[in-house]
């Protein structure tokens, strides 16, 4: 049974989704993550994902979260699900792409694949 993903708060998923995808694909089992969860993970990152500039650092509880999250992706239903859920989400909160980078690079994380809106989350 897949999780509802209820979504309480606006919240900066595009960050969320390309952390999800970050990580090379898992064996297949049931999925266990959930929408909300991962919602609350980065709450601290808003404000620097809308506001933020080049030369600003990010909350450490911001890369604390977005590390945690990551850690919690457990398989391929995993970041599909989360993948959907975020994209949802990020629909409302319209992050700076180039603050979104930032963060990326602030917090130490890597990723195997450009920065877009339109990711597809079925790859």
């Amino acid at each position: 049974m897949k999780p509802s993903c209820v979504v309480a708060s606006t919240i900066p998923s595009l960050v969320l989704l390309l952390l999800l995808l970050a990580s090379p694909p898992l064996p297949y089992c049931e999925a266990e993550i959930e929408c909300g969860q991962m919602v609350r993970y980065l709450e601290t990152c808003i404000g620097y994902l809308k506001d933020g500039g080049a030369s600003d650092q990010p909350p450490s509880t911001c890369c604390d979260g977005a590390h945690a999250m990551e850690n919690d992706i457990k398989n391929v239903d995993d970041k599909r699900d989360a993948c959907t859920c975020l994209k949802i989400v990020a629909l409302d909160t319209k992050p700076k792409i180039e603050n979104l980078r930032n963060l990326l690079t602030k917090c130490g994380i890597t990723l195997p694949f450009e920065i877009t809106p339109d990711f597809d989350c079925s790859r």
